[in-house]
This record gives C-alpha cells, sequence and structure tokens, in this order.
C-alpha cells in the first residue's frame, strides 16, 4: 500500500486552497500573510528573470527583474495588513510627514503600498519570506485555531 502513496498529490491538494494567518510585526502592526512556498517562491522568480549572453564569460547569465518580483511577491504573499499607521510607517521607512498629519491615520495594504514597505525596509521583507516559506508556522496557526474552536463547543 505504500508504494502507491503519492505525496505530490496530496501537497497539491492541500496547497489548492488559500492558507493565510495573522502576524504581527510590530506593535499593532498585524499582517495576514499568505503561504506561498518553495515551489512557488521559485517560479514568481522565474517570471522576473531574463536571460543574457555574457560575451567575457560564454555563459548565459540570469539578470534578475526586482521591481517585476517585489510586485509579485506583494500581491501573493503579504494579502492584508491592518494597524499600519503613518506614525508607525515613519519608522519603518524614510518619509516626510508635514506638520499637523494626523499620525494616527491607517495605511491601507493597496499593491502599491505593500511593495513599498518591502522594497525599503528589509526588515518587513525578511520577516515576510520567512513566514511566507514555513509551512510549520501555518500548521501551528491552524492547530491553535482548531484547539479554540474545540473549546468553545465544550
Amino acid at each position: 500500500m505504500s508504494e502507491s502513496l503519492d505525496i505530490g498529490g496530496m501537497v497539491e491538494d492541500a496547497l489548492k486552497g488559500d492558507m493565510t494567518i495573522w502576524v504581527e510585526f510590530i506593535d499593532g502592526f498585524e499582517v495576514e500573510i499568505r503561504f506561498v512556498g518553495r515551489e512557488k517562491f521559485q517560479k514568481l522568480y522565474e517570471k522576473c528573470v531574463k536571460f543574457d549572453w555574457n560575451p567575457k564569460t560564454h555563459k548565459r547569465e540570469d539578470i534578475p527583474d526586482r521591481e517585476k518580483f517585489l510586485k509579485l511577491w506583494a500581491e501573493k504573499a503579504v494579502k492584508n495588513w491592518k494597524g499600519l499607521t503613518l506614525g508607525k510607517l515613519a519608522n519603518l521607512i524614510p518619509i516626510n510627514l508635514d506638520e499637523g498629519v494626523d499620525t494616527k491615520l491607517e495605511v491601507p495594504a493597496t499593491v502599491e503600498n505593500r511593495v513599498t514597505l518591502l522594497k525599503h525596509n528589509a526588515e518587513f521583507d525578511d520577516f515576510v519570506i520567512s513566514i511566507a516559506n514555513n509551512y510549520q508556522t501555518f500548521k501551528e496557526s491552524l492547530n491553535e485555531i482548531k484547539e479554540d474552536v474545540a473549546n468553545l463547543k465544550q
């Protein structure tokens, strides 16, 4: 029976759904991150690579299009966020806030805003990568939800 076990098919079935979790990045700023996984991450990267011939080495070289990759990554991995205010944003990336601007104003999670934050804050980018590619984090979150639901039924 174990000879006919298709774990590849099992993985594909599991990844058909949209697995997301909410994770706090900094105090009060939570990010909804979608599980991407290694294979999808590589496919995103491959969509953003151009190949060029290097006459010095006589080899084909990868030339990544960072802007294109950041846009695709922001669309795929960062689904949403809440609690990001202009005041918090000013501590994460270089922006000028005019005097009198409401620093408690929430920043919407548009694709452009997600790209900008990923582009200008390496810590946020690393955070998203580490969560989006770590199935264990999603599994732990799912187990916590199952425990909470079981407790509610009691």
